[in-house]
This record gives C-alpha cells, structure tokens and sequence, in this order.
C-alpha cells in the first residue's frame, strides 16, 4: 500500500479554508462566498487556458486560489480603521501574516500579496497570478448573464448603505440605484484597459485578451438603456424611470 503525502499546512486548503472565512462578514455581495465562487473560478480559468495550450504551473495554480480566499479578507472593516491604503493591502497583510505561520515561502507570499493587490484599481497585475486572479474577480461581469450582472450590481448598492450604516465606512450612503449600476461601466472600463493576457498566444489582432473581450461584452449591461431596461424587468425601477444619457 502507497503511503499517502499529506499536504504541507501551507498547502493544505483543509487548513486555509476556516482561516480565510473567518475573516468575511455575511455582506450582500463581498461575503465568503464570494471569496468562494472566485477560488472555484481559478480553475476553471487554468482548464480553459490548458486547452488552448497556455498551462499554468500548478504552483501557480495553487497561489491564485489562497489569494482568491483572501483577496477580500476583512472587507467590513473601515480603512480609518486599519489605516492601509486600501482594503486591497489590507487583505495582503492578513493573507501574509496568516500565511507565515503556516510556513508558506516568502517568495509564495510575495507572489499571492501581489495577485492580491492586483485586484485592485488601477493596480496592473504583473504576474500570470496576478492576471488570473483579476479575472477571476471580474468573472461575474465577464462571464454571467446580464441579468445576474445587474443582480450583483444591486447587491454592491445594498452593500454600500451596510458598510456605512452598521460598520461606519465615511461617506454618503448611495441612494440612487440606476445611477449606481451606471456608474458600473467606468468603472469596469478603468480595470480592463490593463492587459490580462498570458502572453501573445492570448491576445487577438487588436492586442486585447480573450477576457478582455469577454469584459468588453460583460459592461455593455451597464450602459443607460441596457441598465434600466434590466432593472426594471427586475422590477427595481419604476417603467416610466427614463434612463441617464
């Protein structure tokens, strides 16, 4: 009978898992599963990129999906609280502390706290983790339905008023839905002018990756008439609402 290797702590998801959760909060959007449905997409992104003949290490692999479990670590907690620059170093710094005294290798944490950063915007990602674990964060406007985009858009809009009313973000809770979701599309605009390709073998004749291309398609839901007719088949803004030009 073969013996059966048991995974360094480091590199045991068993272990990791329960760490990472403990740090969400049942958020409307930003909650574990979240964090959770950005971990399974790695994979999914590693298989796709596999069969067009781009094959990620597994070691690649392995550090993109710790850093999705963390990547939104302690997101309730206000930066005029843990005085980071942003939740995205926030998240870095329990990742690494976490990850440290599991034994992982600096050179690991360096690589995950990078990937981790590079969710942020405006942030490039440099690394081939960095970029996968930027498109698996965005993958729920790349890749849903239109319809379950704008349900996300609308979770984000709930999310807004929790954050500032039960964990004392600053700033004036947003009240204006159709203008929130719209305001969605500069945003995702302002992350994909960042090239996430991993390398020229996923870039078409435009220089754009595949998933920018798939971004591209994502955001169109959030242009004015796209974004109210949406939102009223969900019933969330008057028929008559007229949408913002």
């Amino acid at each position: 009978m073969s013996e059966i290797i048991k995974p360094l702590p480091w590199q045991d998801l068993e272990i990791i898992k329960p760490r990472a959760e403990r740090h969400y909060r049942d958020l409307p959007f930003h909650g574990f599963s979240h964090a959770i449905e950005t971990f399974n997409e790695v994979r999914e992104i590693a298989d796709d990129y596999a069969s067009r003949g781009i094959p990620l290490e597994d070691d690649e692999i392995r550090d993109a999906e710790i850093g999705m479990l963390y990547h939104d670590a302690d997101f309730y907690v206000p930066i005029h609280i843990h005085h980071f620059k942003s939740k995205e170093a926030f998240a870095r710094s329990i990742m690494a502390t976490e990850q440290r005294e599991l034994g992982m290798p600096e050179k690991r944490i360096q690589r995950i706290g990078g990937g981790i950063l590079g969710t942020q915007l405006n942030v490039t990602p440099k690394t081939r983790v960095a970029k996968v674990m930027r498109q698996a964060d965005l993958s729920n406007v790349a890749k849903q339905p239109p319809l379950q985009v704008i349900r996300n858009s609308v979770k984000l809009f709930r999310e807004d008023e929790v954050l500032k009313r039960r964990y004392g973000h600053h700033g004036t809770i947003k009240t204006d839905l159709l203008s929130f979701v719209i305001g969605s599309y500069g945003v995702m605009r302002a992350y994909n002018k960042d090239d996430v390709s991993l390398g020229a073998l996923d870039r078409n004749d435009d220089g754009k990756s595949s998933f920018g291309e798939m971004l591209e398609t994502g955001m169109e839901c959030f242009l004015p008439v796209k974004a109210s007719e949406l939102l009223r088949k969900l019933g969330l803004i008057p028929a008559e609402t007229e949408p913002i030009t």
